[in-house]
Order: structure tokens, then C-alpha cells, then sequence
């Protein structure tokens, strides 16, 4: 398996670092098949205020949908162009509405999964050649849907997370109280049904925005001393994989604050491909941001992830 891993970038955003790996699934691996995951960062600047993106993509496979792994790298991309076009319409009802910021940035939020959708169906009428000013034919509809993908994204302005998935990609959240040293992960957009290809909800699923799921934080916001410390966004390959993700994510997360940016990056294709092998075989593609990159209480380590550190099972 170890042949066969990606490597796992790492990006510096201010004070922020991302971390984004695709390894090929178990099954895929055997099968001879590709890496139908995608994922992205990127940062912008808009009237010298900068936003971050983070976008994953699980593309469905299969034969019905052999063109899977580039709709999910075109999701990658729409949802950057999605998240460009909401900063903008926040900077500017920002100037108009400064006492109703909340309420501002909840509509958008939701507005955004329309958007993310007509960014995604043109840039696949684009790559299948397809005219749609001359109107879309079944055939059309047919070879749409064969880029079938699910999408996750988060985009970061100012002091403000918006999050949002259609389909049963999942984002999760790590916050960090002190002094006490709680950590507790929480799900940002709970699936409400899981399958497989269009058995789950999808960017080629008709009306596909209607299934859109957003939540957003302010997070100056949080209550006492709690800080936003990680955020995780993933493929199903990982929730299905695992009988506590929650408990595994967190694990995961002080391990890297106990043993260092380093060590993460080396391990994180490893972790997931073994997790994808005693699993589901699925893909696993992930994006993993922390906000400020917290101190290290110990040095540095190339070691896997122990069976202490990894929590839960696969199933």
C-alpha cells in the first residue's frame, strides 16, 4: 500500500496551516481504478481582506459514473468559485448592514449551495461540450451525470467560518478548551442519509442545492476560553471506515499537538490508507487545517499513530 500513497502538502496561510492528502482506496488499489477524491486550499484577497477555502470532493465511481473523478475535481474548483463570490457580497453588505452581520452571513451561507451548483454544471457542460443555451437534452442530462460527486466546503473571513456539503462528505470541527484541556470534535454538517452514488445526495441529483446542509460560526465567539483548533474535512472513506470518528479525529489531534506538524504530515497518508485497508476500501481524501498552529508540549516524531492514539475501531 505504502507504494501506491500521495504525497500530503503542506500550506501556510498566515498563521494558519493546511494539511491535504488523497490516498487511493484498498479496492481501488487492487482494482487497477484511480483516486476518485479531490480536495483543495487556497487563499484570496478581496479589497486587501484575505479568505481562505477548503473543498473536498468524493467523486461515485463505478461504471455508471466513469467520469466521477473529474466531477469532483471540477466541485474542487466551483466551490472556490462559489466561496469568491460570497465574499464579495458579504464586503459589500458589510459596509450597508454592519449592525446585522449574523443574520447577513447565515442567508449566505445558505445561498451558497445554489451557487456552488451552477459553478459546478457549467464548468461540466464545459468539459462534456455540452451547450445549454440551446437547451439540455436527456442525452446532456446522461453525460452529466456520469461526473456524479459529492462536495464540502469551508470558506475563513475575518472571524467567520461557514461551512456547507451536499452529500455525505463530512466537515468536522475541533475545539480546545483551556485550562481544563477538553477537546471536543463536533460534526458541522450531520448526513442525514448515507449510500452510495445517487443513493446519497449529489451535485448531479435533481434540484442538488435543495440538499445542500450550512452552518456558520463566528468564532471570537466561543464561549469562555475555547479556541477553534482543527478543522477536518473528509470523504466518506474515513466515517465509513471507522466505528468512532470523532474519537479517532480527536486522537489525531493531540497527537499532532504532542508530537508536531512533521510528524502529521508524515503519517496522515499512511493512517488513512490503513484505515481505507481494514475498512471499506474506499478513497480517502482529507483536508486538515489549524487555525493558529498551537505550541508543542513534546518534540517531534516520525512514528505511525499508535493503537492508543487511533481510538475505535474499523469496521
Amino acid at each position: 500500500m505504502d507504494t501506491c500513497l500521495p504525497a500530503c502538502l503542506t500550506l501556510s496561510f498566515g498563521k494558519s496551516q493546511v494539511l491535504l492528502t488523497c490516498p487511493t482506496g484498498a479496492s481501488h488499489v487492487e482494482k487497477g481504478q484511480p483516486c476518485q477524491d479531490a480536495c483543495g486550499a487556497s487563499q484570496h484577497f478581496f479589497q486587501g481582506q484575505p479568505y481562505l477555502v477548503l473543498a473536498i470532493a468524493d467523486g461515485h465511481g463505478g461504471e455508471k459514473y466513469n467520469q466521477s473523478e473529474i466531477g469532483a475535481h471540477l466541485a474542487v474548483e466551483a466551490a472556490r468559485d462559489a466561496a469568491t463570490d460570497l465574499v464579495v457580497t458579504l464586503v459589500s453588505a458589510q459596509s450597508n448592514h454592519p449592525t446585522d452581520w449574523a443574520r447577513l452571513v447565515k442567508h449566505e451561507a445558505n445561498r451558497l449551495g445554489r451557487n456552488l451548483v451552477q459553478h459546478w454544471r457549467r464548468r461540466i457542460e464545459g468539459h462534456a461540450g455540452i451547450k445549454s443555451e440551446e437547451g439540455v437534452s436527456d442525452q446532456d442530462l446522461e453525460c452529466i451525470g456520469r461526473y456524479g460527486t459529492t462536495v464540502a466546503m469551508v470558506v475563513m473571513y475575518e472571524s467567520t467560518l461557514i461551512a456547507g456539503s451536499i452529500g455525505d462528505s463530512s466537515i468536522f470541527t475541533v475545539e480546545h478548551s483551556e485550562p481544563s484541556g477538553e477537546v471536543r470534535v463536533n460534526d458541522v454538517t450531520p448526513q442525514r442519509d448515507r449510500g452510495v452514488g445517487l443513493a446519497t445526495e449529489s451535485l448531479v441529483s435533481p434540484n442538488a442545492h435543495h440538499s445542500w446542509q450550512a452552518k456558520a460560526m463566528v468564532i471570537d465567539e466561543l464561549i469562555d476560553e475555547t479556541e477553534l483548533a482543527m478543522v477536518l474535512l473528509t470523504t466518506d472513506g474515513m466515517t465509513d471506515s471507522l466505528e468512532d470518528p470523532k474519537q479517532s479525529i480527536r486522537n489525531l489531534y493531540e497527537r499532532a499537538v504532542n508530537d508536531g506538524l512533521d510528524w502529521l504530515k508524515n503519517v496522515l497518508p499512511k493512517q488513512l490508507s490503513r484505515w481505507s485497508d481494514k475498512g471499506v476500501g474506499d478513497d480517502m481524501g482529507c483536508v486538515v487545517m489549524f487555525p493558529i498552529w498551537p505550541v508543542r508540549v513534546r518534540g517531534q516524531s516520525n512514528e505511525d499513530i499508535s493503537q492508543e492514539a487511533e481510538g475505535g475501531e474499523q469496521s
